[in-house]
């Protein structure tokens, strides 16, 4: 097979971060306009069991994903990949992510093709992609949300998806 020169230039969060909020969005920037293949995934590991990963991004089901809401089961179409110029957002499924782990980002050979359709050779060295996650919130039933990522969280769903069942059930 013929592979693309496209290289990764950036991720974020960068490599060998720590204090990552455990809602961030993952985001990938190549060497050149980028476009969804149609196999390969993006792979989260927890680098301290890589047996399998905690969550799979398969190309093949497309930008929009279908998610579970966590506690009610209630489904709905995501947008899971969302490309933007050279540019890459990832969102992980919900509470795949948790407090102090350090986990690493894989991307499959053809999951995303150049702008000239040649597939991307991929990222499969599992020391590129590397970030620690924060502590777990102080009080796990009142989590705080700022977007910069100085709080528990960066997004109000993930504090949501975050609080224990029944908690907060009548405030």
């Amino acid at each position: 097979s013929v592979y693309s020169t496209m290289s990764v230039t950036a991720v974020s969060p960068t490599n060998g971060a720590t204090g990552i909020c455990y809602d961030t969005p993952l985001t990938v920037t190549f060497s050149d306009t980028v476009s969804l293949g149609t196999v390969g995934a993006i792979k989260i590991f927890d680098a301290a069991n890589p047996g399998a990963p905690v969550d799979t991004i398969n190309a093949a089901a497309g930008l929009g994903q279908q998610r579970t809401f966590p506690g009610d089961n209630q489904s709905f179409t995501y947008p899971t990949i969302t490309i933007s110029g050279n540019s890459v957002k990832i969102a992980p499924h919900f509470n795949t992510l948790t407090s102090n782990k350090t986990y690493y980002v894989t991307i499959d050979p053809k999951t995303f093709k150049d702008s000239g359709g040649t597939n991307f050779l991929g990222l499969t060295a599992t020391n590129v992609w590397q970030f620690t996650t924060k502590s777990a919130p102080a009080d796990a039933s009142n989590p705080v949300v700022n977007a910069n990522g100085s709080a528990d969280f960066l997004t109000v769903q993930g504090a949501v998806n975050s609080i224990p069942a029944g908690t907060n059930a009548t405030q």
